[in-house]
């Protein structure tokens, strides 16, 4: 397994409950580095394939957190508003889309109430997932190669390890580590930047989401309790942080001020006007489509990776269809063969390369 952020970590775990002897080789985290994420299903008017895996998703997630996690601490059930800001025509539309799922949501005059969402704390989630007996080995893979199963390489050409399979969940990483050994898909990369300061009121947690999402009242080591909101997107990477960072923190500034009720808006815009307010910056991993890619690419080779910005949401899915599919030759039973088919590398929106 290449890879430790939430891809690999769940990939490793699903396998290993399987019966698979695992050794996980990673140089950082990712994504899974956030201080806290907003486990959400997404809503679309056709209820399109990532509405329907994410309510998948989500319920998985909720298990896993459930079991392996410290509620209140780690991660915290939290009933999400999701605010209404687009046409009349389109919030109609998602108002009826939601009204067809009353398991998952409640329409309401000015937003929608998501009855199954949480925050969580990536790293916990990833930390719980590889303790279950895992090796977990801190090495830069540059490049693979088949020969007599498949071995990872250093930069100086060393091999690392070797194994008969290889799962690539690296991310952004994903693209050359497949070029290396005469693979491609048409990945993308997409950057951004999430603001975040200490919690200014003694009020529990508050989520909300429409034109990005914000979370409330989580608790934390330095600061006692935080609010974290974004994220941005950004399709040209961070070449000058400076520059870049005040406009993205800008940009979360502007966007809050459209989310937030009346009443939480002038504490938190108090604390960007002192400077309180940090960001923190990352890349996202993505395909044309937004939905992950999840398969074999060839003999040995498999791919679960391009979570985009919903990893808490795709993760413990991917991994339990890629994981099913290694060990059985079968899909789990909760995911019909029609979005299987949306998940796979052949899947004809990709550029699949093979040398």
């Amino acid at each position: 397994m290449i890879g430790a952020g939430l891809a690999g970590a769940a990939c490793a775990q699903a396998l290993a409950l399987r019966g698979c002897e695992i050794t996980v080789l990673t140089s950082g985290g990712g994504a899974s580095q956030l201080p806290v994420g907003l486990l959400a299903a997404h809503l679309s008017v056709n209820d399109l394939a990532a509405s329907q895996l994410s309510r998948i998703g989500v319920s998985l997630t909720m298990a896993h957190a459930r079991r392996l996690l410290r509620e209140g601490l780690d991660w915290q059930p939290c009933p999400l508003q999701q605010r209404l800001l687009d046409t009349a025509v389109k919030n109609g539309r998602l108002r009826q889309a939601a009204s067809a799922l009353p398991d998952w949501f409640t329409v309401h005059a000015e937003h929608l109430l998501h009855k199954h969402a949480a925050w969580i704390k990536p790293q916990a989630l990833v930390s719980a997932w590889l303790s279950k007996g895992l090796q977990v080995q801190d090495a830069t893979v540059v490049a693979l190669r088949q020969e007599s199963g498949w071995q990872a390489l250093d930069a100086q050409g060393h091999v690392i390890a070797q194994a008969d399979a290889v799962v690539i969940a690296a991310g952004l990483q994903s693209l050359s580590l497949l070029q290396s050994c005469g693979h491609g898909l048409q990945l993308g990369q997409v950057d951004g930047a999430v603001a975040f300061s200490a919690w200014p009121i003694d009020e529990p947690a508050h989520c909300i989401n429409g034109n990005g999402h914000f979370i409330g009242g989580v608790p934390h080591d330095q600061l006692g309790h935080i609010w974290l909101s974004g994220s941005t997107y950004e399709r040209d990477t961070f070449a000058d942080a400076t520059g870049q960072g005040v406009a993205s923190l800008q940009a979360n500034r502007t966007r809050l001020q459209g989310l937030l009720p009346p009443l939480l808006w002038p504490r938190i815009e108090a604390q960007f006007a002192q400077g309180q307010v940090k960001s923190w910056y990352g890349s996202r991993c993505t395909t044309p489509d937004r939905l992950p890619v999840v398969g074999p690419l060839t003999d040995g080779l498999y791919v679960c990776t391009a979570m985009g910005s919903r990893g808490l949401s795709f993760a413990a899915l991917c991994a339990d269809v890629l994981a099913d599919e290694i060990v059985s030759g079968n899909s789990p039973p909760m995911i019909s063969s029609a979005l299987r088919d949306t998940l796979r590398p052949q899947r004809p929106v990709l550029k699949v390369i093979s040398t």
